[in-house]
């Protein structure tokens, strides 16, 4: 029988990417999030991963390297949402940067980051180019 393939979820929030990406045959290993509850009701979610109650700032993810295909998550929308104050990189809760960090200590075969429209608005788009170069850079199509 073929291994799942295995997935590491940030800012996981209660588990909706890797309810989806279970449905689509892989297996969530570990997730990140910072907010108490919704971490309780993604470990309830997902019994068998680990999951670490931490601001993703202070996760060191190089051990996750080697060990998973797939780096997911959604960044807090905050900064980008037009419900917001639009503040972008400004914003405290701008967690794109971070998101790169682990994609680049974990190495995955893939990324999926997922995040609101307003990321892709002309004042956010050098922004947005430059955060897709630092992907690039780290050999990401």
């Amino acid at each position: 029988m073929p291994r799942l393939l295995r997935s590491i979820d940030l800012f996981c929030g209660a588990g909706g990417l890797s309810k989806g990406l279970e449905l689509a045959g892989w297996s969530c290993c570990a997730a990140v999030e910072i907010d108490f509850d919704s971490a309780e009701t993604f470990r309830r979610n997902f019994p068998g991963a680990e999951v670490v109650l931490r601001d993703s700032r202070e996760v060191d993810y190089t051990g996750w390297a080697g060990q998973v295909e797939l780096v997911v998550g959604g960044p807090p929308c905050q900064p980008f949402s037009v419900a917001g104050l639009l503040r972008g990189k400004h914003d405290d809760r701008d967690m794109i940067p971070e998101f790169i960090r682990a994609v680049r200590l974990v190495q995955p075969r893939g990324f999926l980051m997922e995040n609101v429209p307003g990321l892709t608005a002309p004042r956010h788009r050098t922004y947005l180019l430059s955060a897709l170069e630092a992907l690039r850079a780290l050999g990401y199509t």
